[in-house]
């Protein structure tokens, strides 16, 4: 094991062993839009390092803000913890935060430079491979997001990343990883996201696809099947995929390209048979099988693809184009999400050239995906993300949400309380959240129960479950007092001396099956459910009194 890889399974981010100079590391905060930058070794940085950026980073920020004895009250951890968190408030007002947790994301962008030739900045680089060593799993390779099992998705993607990156093949991590992914098949059984990706880098085959079948994009707007009636970030994704997929693009051969073609598979790469590979997925990648009408649709479909009309394929080349173009223009070159913007960057690449202006915008947004956390730098879901309570509904509207029982559990008391009823409903969530309170009068749940469809408890009460849990059995003024009183204590002893939390498990899911890191939950959730208490139990000796 080398040196900076990290033997875990759960919770995070945690700091790892930064590869370059972190004092030299400044975040640019402007109407919400937050960049990494490094001030270059011979230049002195213009200003000292803010609160925010040194906790980002993980440095000492006991300059900021000291020690003090520990909480006694709600009260006094309440406002202990918002005079910390009020620390962390960046100069245009937003509090940016880790928004990471997946690790497909990351890759796309490493192929798409690797295919356009843009090269990053050397300290960007040397942080991302830090990532990606610190999020590899002990037995050598890596999920769907950093706390999953080990797949060939995760796998396949990651290694690429760190040859893309300059890693040496002979690296220890990588031949971990590589005996890892050769365990598992290798890079064939990969899903289709997966298979597209490679096959943009030229180490898989077009032709070991599913047809994505571009002339969807010229159905009439009224038909079941016409695109605008994905979900939105569905949409967006196989807008640009479809393109790929039309025109074939990929990278032009290169030693590298080479290589890994030797590197990623079982068996040699000239002899695989690429058309048996489209429904191929490996068995710890699978999580729905096919059914057998997507089967056949597939078998339809790709019949069609073979035999697909020349003159439809050209006016959806255009149609797809036409999109991928009012996207840019509607979002500045950084599209809903990170997956989306990077295929539309490598479209403008392929379509209007390097030095078009339309790509090099869009490589002048590539910061705003970009954090630099606790284990190095890593792809965001999101840009411009700012760490407030709004977030709470923003994720449901999205389909990004916390988990998912205690959560639920949370909106079902606040949404149907508001008629000040209890209904059947509202009482069987209050006894679900009774049941599963542990016995340091925490709640814990793990991001697993999404996957399951079923309650799944950590090994250890998490400071959000906790919160969650307690705001639900407060919105309905639940009666079992001393419940509550137990986790509020909870969360008063978890509280650190400065007033910060401890970052524990992941606390985001979407989807079902891929976890997000949501930092600012382990400050902004306590701060509110103990301000909550206090106000709403003032006269618990818990409660504590404002000190003016």
């Amino acid at each position: 094991m080398s040196k900076g890889t990290q033997l875990r399974r759960r919770g995070g981010p945690f700091r790892t062993e930064p590869a370059t100079d972190l004092s030299r590391w400044r975040l640019r905060n402007e109407e919400g839009r937050q960049t990494w930058s490094y001030v270059d070794d011979q230049e002195p940085p213009s200003r000292e390092q803010t609160m925010l950026e040194a906790h980002s980073l993980g440095l000492d920020i006991s300059r900021f803000v000291s020690d003090s004895s520990a909480s006694e009250t709600a009260l006094d951890a309440a406002v202990k913890g918002m005079n910390f968190y009020r620390r962390l408030q960046a100069e245009d007002g937003h509090w940016a935060g880790d928004y990471g947790g997946p690790l497909f994301l990351l890759p796309g962008l490493l192929i798409t430079c690797h295919v356009a030739k843009i090269r990053l900045h050397e300290a960007w680089r040397k942080e991302m491979v830090r990532y990606l060593r610190s999020v590899q799993l002990p037995d050598g390779g890596w999920g769907l997001h950093i706390e999953d099992k080990s797949t060939v998705f995760g796998t396949a993607l990651s290694y690429t990343s760190l040859r893309i990156l300059g890693v040496d093949p002979d690296d220890p991590d990588l031949v971990r990883a590589r005996d890892n992914l050769h365990s598992k098949g290798g890079a064939v059984g990969i899903p289709s996201w997966g298979k597209f990706w490679l096959a943009v880098l030229n180490v898989y085959s077009w032709e070991g696809l599913n047809t994505l079948l571009p002339e969807m994009w010229l159905f009439p707007s009224w038909m079941p099947a016409h695109p605008s009636t994905l979900w939105c970030h569905c949409r967006q994704v196989y807008l640009p995929m479809s393109y790929c997929y039309a025109v074939r693009l990929s990278a032009e051969e290169d030693p590298l390209i080479l290589s890994l073609r030797q590197e990623l598979f079982v068996q040699d790469f000239a002899s695989i048979d690429w058309i048996a590979q489209r429904n191929n997925v490996a068995a710890c990648d699978l999580y729905t099988p096919h059914s057998t009408l997507l089967s056949a649709a597939y078998m339809l479909l790709n019949l069609y693809e073979a035999h697909h009309s020349v003159a439809l394929r050209k006016m959806a080349v255009r149609e797809l184009y036409d999109h991928i173009q009012a996207d840019d223009r509607f979002t500045k070159c950084i599209s809903i999400g990170p997956i989306s913007k990077t295929i539309n960057m490598l479209v403008r690449w392929y379509v209007d050239g390097p030095a078009s202006a339309a790509f090099q915008e869009h490589v002048s947004r590539i910061p705003d995906y970009l954090w630099l956390g606790l284990d190095g730098m890593k792809m965001q879901v999101g840009v411009g993300i700012t760490s407030t309570p709004c977030v709470c509904v923003e994720v449901i509207i999205y389909g990004q949400t916390p988990l998912c029982c205690l959560f639920g559990s949370l909106t079902l008391t606040v949404v149907l309380f508001v008629t000040r009823d209890v209904p059947v409903e509202v009482q069987k969530a209050c006894r679900f959240l009774l049941q599963h309170q542990m016995s340091d009068g925490g709640w814990g749940e793990d991001f697993e129960s999404c996957e399951r469809r079923r309650y799944v408890q950590s090994a250890a009460a998490q400071i959000h479950n906790t919160c969650w849990a307690l705001l639900g059995l407060m919105a309905v003024r639940h009666p079992d007092q001393q419940a509550i009183e137990r986790g509020v204590q909870l969360l008063v002893q978890k509280q650190l001396l400065n007033g910060d939390w401890p970052q524990e498990n992941i606390s985001g899911v979407f989807n079902k099956s891929c976890a997000i890191s949501y930092t600012s939950y382990r400050n902004v959730f306590p701060i509110w459910t103990l301000g909550r208490f206090s106000r709403l139990y003032p006269s618990s000796p818990l409660a504590g009194k404002l000190k003016l």
